[in-house]
């Protein structure tokens, strides 16, 4: 069945006249262009397998269907200026399109239609499961796939052509399919396959075909995602004596593709350490310090990955899935490598780092990689944070004793957004990790950090409160000039807070122009014989102003450390080492808010 639309197009004339709803169109004086498609198609069941199919007139089985009928529908531009006005009459009808069976997808292809391949191609396949033993079917589906993949498809019309290949057991269209666009297949395709390999034997797709397909994923957990699923799809299948020997083949086969993946370069991802560990739990440790850990130490550079890797480890030792003593040994050998590398800093300056990097380098096809010699690498606040977590877990002391040092030694020349992007997430994440092991050991050496990160930040963020002038002293503005020279034994005389300057009218603009205006009031006067005085009042507007400012430093400060976690609870987990020391020091009380402010930091600031 389908939907044609017609339509012709042309200039407007005199008015014709219908009925229906009081609608009116035009009659066309000059046509300039007519066109006639199948708007959309459809199988006798339904399926919607084509849009847009152009055809010609002749093609239809009536002579002249749209003469003598009015139009269904009339787009009619009106005047513009001096050209006349232009109309577009269209037709619709239902009809039933009567093609060959042997022409039918050529037809549809052919006449540039808008396909919906996937519910096409599967459709043919349901008819090819109901009478597989048709030439016919086989023939559509290995014209419509080999078509689809002939250009660009989206995942799922390349999942179908995957399913469709298999079903009719064409070896060449499925090594097509599987190697288009690999990282596109959903996990079913290669289920799908390793079913398929159980049922028609391992010589279905010769090694070099595996190979072929396998090859095209460049990354670990694409790779290891896939032939996991073969494997499933495999064994999923059923057993039998005669396969068991096969089954062995093909574990030794994926087993070797496992071993070379890991042998790949490019860019590792998360996920890449989430499959390594994976790999781990199937083949072993001994995979796991032959392989496993020399991939993670190349690829250490790669900040975001070797972290998740240190995770997945964790994890897997959280799992009782690693011994403590295998867990510490590779946080050691990896921590080794990765402390020396990673900086603190701003994400703003590592990246404009970066691109320096690169630009001077003239470096295009980038990676993690290519940086090192530059600069150091970003390790965002979270990251670190679940590193001193792990340290501390398993007693890592040294590794974790680096970190912190890094830590501190660096939090007096950063940038001041470094502690935005780094310092002050680390230690909201750090604080709710450790707060139920308080009594830890490395504990103490933890608040110290804590102490020392929030006050240095305070002194060179918020800096001391602005004192309120005891006198009239005033810094010194002049420029040198004798008339400077007066103003500034003013400016700097204790006692005087008003004075005077007979001046004409060019040298009083100079001083006026010396002194800021929300500092200090001036006015000019009329006295004596010498008319015009520039009289000027010091005020306390600059240290006002000071004042508002750091309130506002203080008051940003202040959020950021009730960031960190509920006031009460830093309070007193900052305290405990000072109430331990019982050398007669005595912390300062919270004021009413909870929060001992100044005094707290200063107590704890070494």
């Amino acid at each position: 069945m389908g939907e044609p639309e017609d339509y012709g197009y042309g200039r407007g004339g005199r008015f014709s006249y219908s009925y229906r709803g009081g609608a009116r169109f035009h009659t066309l004086e000059n046509e300039y262009e007519r066109a006639l498609h199948l708007d959309t198609v459809f199988n006798l069941d339904g399926t919607v397998v084509a849009r847009s199919v152009y055809f010609n007139e002749e093609d239809i089985v009536q002579e002249e269907p749209f003469a003598d009928r009015e139009p269904d529908e009339e787009d009619y531009s009106g005047y513009t200026g001096n050209e006349g006005v232009t109309a577009t009459l269209f037709y619709r009808d239902t009809c039933a399109p009567i093609i060959g069976m042997d022409y039918r997808l050529k037809f549809l292809i052919k006449n540039g239609s808008k396909q919906d391949f996937r519910s096409w191609i599967d459709c043919l396949s349901k008819e090819y499961r109901e009478n597989p033993s048709d030439p016919e079917r086989v023939t559509e589906l290995v014209y419509l796939c080999n078509h689809v993949v002939s250009g660009p498809t989206s995942d799922s019309e390349l999942a179908s052509v995957v399913s469709a290949s298999l079903l009719i057991r064409d070896k060449a269209l499925v090594e097509k399919a599987m190697t288009m666009d690999s990282h596109k297949l959903p996990e079913a395709a290669y289920t799908e396959l390793g079913s398929t390999l159980h049922k028609l034997g391992l010589g279905f797709l010769h090694e070099g075909g595996m190979n072929n397909i396998i090859s095209r994923l460049s990354k670990i957990h694409e790779r290891y995602r896939a032939l996991s699923a073969i494997h499933h799809g495999y064994c999923g299948s059923g057993q039998s004596s005669s396969s068991l020997e096969a089954l062995k083949i093909l574990e030794a086969w994926i087993r070797d593709k496992v071993e070379s993946s890991l042998d790949l370069a490019g860019l590792v991802t998360a996920k890449d350490a989430e499959a390594l560990l994976a790999i781990n739990q199937d083949y072993g440790n001994e995979l796991l310090f032959r392989k496993i850990l020399p991939f993670a130490k190349r690829h250490v550079t790669n900040t975001s990955f070797a972290t998740a890797f240190l995770a997945c480890l964790f994890q897997q030792r959280k799992w009782g899935k690693l011994s403590e003593e295998v867990t510490s040994s590779l946080f050691r050998d990896i921590l080794s490598e990765l402390i020396p590398l990673f900086e603190i800093n701003s994400k703003d300056s590592t990246n404009k780092r970066r691109r320096t990097s690169y630009a001077a380098s003239g470096v295009y096809g980038r990676s993690e990689l290519n940086v090192v010699g530059a600069s150091q690498l970003f390790v965002d606040g979270d990251a670190i944070a679940d590193l001193l977590d792990y340290c501390l877990s398993l007693n890592l002391e040294e590794e974790m004793g680096q970190i912190v040092e890094k830590l501190e030694n660096q939090r007096q020349t950063v940038p001041l957004s470094a502690y935005d992007d780094v310092y002050f997430p680390c230690l909201s994440k750090l604080f709710r990790l450790i707060q139920p092991r308080e009594t830890s050991p490395g504990i103490s050496r933890l608040r110290r950090l804590f102490s020392r990160i929030i006050g240095t930040y305070k002194k060179r963020y918020v800096q001391e409160k602005p004192a309120r002038p005891t006198d009239w002293t005033r810094s010194a503005r002049g420029c040198g000039c004798y008339d400077c020279g007066e103003l500034d034994r003013f400016l700097t005389s204790p006692t005087q807070k008003d004075g005077s300057f007979r001046l004409a009218e060019r040298r009083r603009k100079h001083l006026n122009d010396r002194l800021p205006k929300d500092a200090f009031q001036t006015i000019t006067v009329t006295a004596g014989p010498t008319p015009y005085i520039l009289r000027v009042t010091k005020t306390e507007v600059e240290w006002q102003q000071e004042q508002s400012a750091w309130q506002k430093r203080y008051s940003t400060y202040y959020g950021k450390i009730k960031g960190i976690g509920p006031i009460p609870l830093l309070n007193n987990f900052l305290r405990k080492d000072v109430q331990s020391v019982g050398s007669g020091v005595t912390p300062p009380l919270a004021n009413p808010q909870g929060w001992a402010g100044p005094d707290l930091l200063d107590l704890l600031e070494p």
